[in-house]
């Protein structure tokens, strides 16, 4: 396979287009897209009698014309779509996710991110067809399906959690799948985390730090803003996110009792304070 040390230029013969050194003029690629490749961070998508690739700068091809579609750059992965069906590779040509979705990432007609959270969400039946409503399910950025589609509605990944419905009841998963929240509440929206008017704190109030500690998030935590780790408190800045884990240590042996800890969050406004459970 031929490449260029240097950057290549594209050129046109007879409404073909290929590629060749820009300093030396040697061919690299001869003509043979339809449309002239448009270079977008080092690499361009390539078409051919409705097939599309992808080349890069130095005349690289990286992804043979097979595809039926290419769309939607994020990072070094892309969406293509093989006989109707969607998947994910990257730009070295290996393919993430085989094609066979009817949509994979974003499906709101504003966003057209591929994964939120490093999760992308998998989507089959794009209507309602004989097969029923369309399934939603998840995987990550090594291809491995978190969730097959089986929800009839979904949110992509927000704060470490997605919104998930079935039957017009609604809940949460987590990263592994599993279910965080259970689905039986008639409304929800995604988590986000939200600024406090004033200084915040939230302190372990019930349970040892041989069971939780707390640990912050580098925004927003402390007078200079560094992270807090393995603590029974944090405390942060006023104008910044209330936002911390809950690490939980060790585990709980088989048929033991139970254990359970209380971590009270509390924002200043003012000259009051209102208290919740986080």
């Amino acid at each position: 396979m031929k490449t260029s040390k240097n950057k290549v230029e594209i050129f046109e013969i007879n409404n073909l287009y290929g590629c060749r050194d820009s300093i030396t003029m040697k061919t690299i690629i001869e003509p043979q897209y339809d449309s002239e490749p448009i270079f977008k961070n080092g690499i361009a998508i390539v078409d051919s009698e409705d097939k599309y690739g992808l080349i890069d700068q130095f005349g690289k091809i990286l992804v043979p014309v097979k595809y039926d579609d290419i769309r939607g750059f994020q990072g070094e992965y892309t969406r293509v779509c093989f006989e109707d069906k969607w998947g994910i590779i990257n730009i070295y040509g290996e393919e993430i996710i085989s094609p066979k979705y009817d949509w994979i990432g974003e499906d709101n007609g504003i966003s057209i991110a591929i994964f939120s959270e490093g999760i992308t969400k998998l989507k089959e039946n794009s209507i309602y067809t004989y097969d029923g409503p369309p399934k939603y399910g998840f995987a990550n950025q090594d291809g491995d399906i978190i969730v097959k589609p089986r929800y009839s509605f979904a949110h992509s990944f927000k704060e470490n959690l997605a919104l998930i419905g079935r039957k017009n009841k609604y809940g949460y998963i987590g990263k592994l799948g599993q279910i965080v929240i259970p689905i039986q509440y008639d409304d929800a929206e995604d988590f986000k985390p939200f600024n406090s008017e004033g200084a915040w704190s939230a302190t372990i109030v019930e349970g040892g730090d041989d069971f939780i500690t707390l640990r912050s998030t580098v925004e927003g935590s402390g007078s200079d803003n560094a992270q807090q780790t393995g603590v029974k408190s944090i405390e942060g800045a006023g104008e910044h996110p209330i936002d911390f884990w809950i690490d939980f240590k060790g585990t709980i042996a088989e048929n033991s009792t139970p254990r359970c800890a209380i971590v009270r969050k509390m924002s200043y406004v003012k000259s009051d304070y209102n208290t919740s459970t986080r």
